[in-house]
């Protein structure tokens, strides 16, 4: 289960990829599965079809809040793996206390959610796309952190993961922004959040 929840936003990403291909290009021969004469399979056609004939927006929406879905149950997962293992290390001073973790992550993952959906309906298929890679990545680094820091406990990695996943969210930023001034300004306090977040797995390898 833990390796699908690392996983999964790459995977959703590849169809979301190969979808977009589809739709622009309005033909299956060059993704579509083909036999040894050059043909598409009738089954393969049928499927991508069906493929084609869902709505792009509507798709790129669910990818979006199933990310955030995965995003909330991965990280969970590792987070309280070891409380024990956790309490015995040396804080960093710039931690904020426990209360405000409690309270910023429950909105960064309602506010995910929310723009997930604004940015499939204002931005055209490429932003969309580009918007969902990007985002697709940033929690795969994300979950990478959560892995390593709780699991393996390796400082190092988990520090490298957390400030590419930070990097990868300014992407997504600038994207939300793009499609509502509203929504990216509700999204700003996560990529500050990851910023700070990144800076505090720094401070725990320093120290630990």
């Amino acid at each position: 289960m833990q390796e699908i929840c690392i996983f999964t936003p790459i995977v959703l990403i590849s169809w979301i990829w190969r979808y977009y291909e589809l739709s622009v290009h309005n033909r299956l021969i060059p993704i579509a599965p083909v036999t040894p004469n050059g043909h598409v399979k009738p089954k393969d056609r049928a499927f991508f079809a069906t493929v084609l004939s869902v709505d792009f927006k509507m798709l790129a929406a669910a990818l979006g809040i199933l990310l955030v879905f995965i995003y909330a149950y991965g990280s969970g997962i590792w987070v309280s793996s070891s409380p024990g293992w956790y309490a015995t290390l040396q804080r960093p001073p710039w931690q904020p206390p426990s209360v405000v973790i409690g309270i910023i992550w429950p909105y960064n993952f309602a506010v995910l959610g929310i723009a997930s959906y604004q940015v499939s309906k204002s931005l055209t298929r490429a932003e969309n796309v580009t918007w969902l890679l990007f985002f697709g990545l940033s929690i795969f680094a994300a979950l990478m952190w959560a892995y390593q820091f709780y699991v393996p406990h390796n400082f190092t990695l988990a520090t490298i993961a957390l400030v590419s996943a930070a990097i990868l969210t300014l992407p997504v930023l600038y994207l939300t922004f793009r499609a509502s001034m509203v929504m990216g300004l509700l999204l700003v306090p996560y990529q500050i959040w990851i910023a700070i977040a990144a800076s505090l797995a720094w401070g725990y390898y320093t120290r630990n």
